[in-house]
């Protein structure tokens, strides 16, 4: 029943209170929450558990976006201007019929393979 505003309280504490419990656990708890707070506005228990676990979320959400922050503004992992960044060759430079740059890219043509 929707309007049971115990019911919505119980399931509510069920889904937060495992140690496994999930963001969506958490989240579909604050829904509870919201119903029951709706249904009886002057349940002193669903608002503290309602506000404790919105803090919870916006606490986690706030560690979230410092630790991965600029996760993937850091640069590429490749450079279409350098072959090798320690020694900063371009690669329209680099020779392919080379058997170092061969080793370097892991390549092993036959031999009429570059021919002029």
């Amino acid at each position: 029943d929707s309007v049971n505003t115990k019911a919505l309280y119980r399931r509510a504490q069920a889904r937060v209170g495992p140690t496994g419990a999930m963001d969506h656990d958490r989240n579909a708890a604050i829904q509870d929450l919201m119903a029951a707070a709706q249904v009886a506005p002057q349940d002193k228990d669903v608002r503290e558990l309602l506000t404790a676990l919105r803090a919870e979320k916006e606490s986690k959400q706030a560690t979230e976006r410092t630790t991965f922050a600029g996760f993937f503004d850091r640069g590429s992992l490749s450079s279409s201007e350098t072959a090798n960044p320690a020694t900063n060759t371009p690669l329209q430079s680099l020779d392919l019929k080379d058997p170092g740059v061969q080793r370097l890219l892991d390549i092993y043509p036959s031999a009429n393979h570059f021919e002029d």
